[in-house]
């Protein structure tokens, strides 16, 4: 979401719409919103959008500020701890030469694709050992 023309021109414009928007997500149980704060013409849009960055006017920013920052229902992106970095290629540590190790072979009537266990080679090239 970003604010664009005419609402952007004038305060009680701009916060009418962070108001309606604000309704949307309660009204709608929106998880997810992504305010764009931008000054869209500076970066090549037409004049069309317009600013849509809260922190230009002080009256905007405060009211930005009551209605969706700290203590309010929303997440900043700046605020939430970064997720943990992701485990290294799981399948390099693995070697299947006694078992499947902690994978499971699925028995639904919907899996066509079964764990082989065997010493010999595999019937088509590149795709496992030719012999062990």
């Amino acid at each position: 979401a970003a604010v664009q023309a005419p609402a952007a021109a004038s305060t009680s414009g701009f916060i009418d719409y962070l108001d309606r928007l604000h309704d949307v997500v309660v009204d709608n149980e929106v998880r997810v919103l992504a305010y764009i704060n931008s000054d869209w013409p500076s970066k090549g849009w037409g004049p069309e959008w317009g600013d849509s960055r809260v922190e230009v006017n002080s009256t905007v920013r405060n009211h930005w500020l009551s209605v969706y920052g700290s203590g309010s229902r929303y997440i900043h992106a700046g605020g939430a701890p970064p997720p943990p970095p992701p485990p290294g290629n799981a399948l390099e540590s693995l070697n299947f030469e006694s078992g499947i190790e902690d994978w499971e072979q699925i028995t639904s009537p919907n899996d066509t694709h079964d764990w082989t266990i065997t010493s010999s080679g595999t019937p088509s090239n590149n795709t496992g050992p030719a012999s062990a």
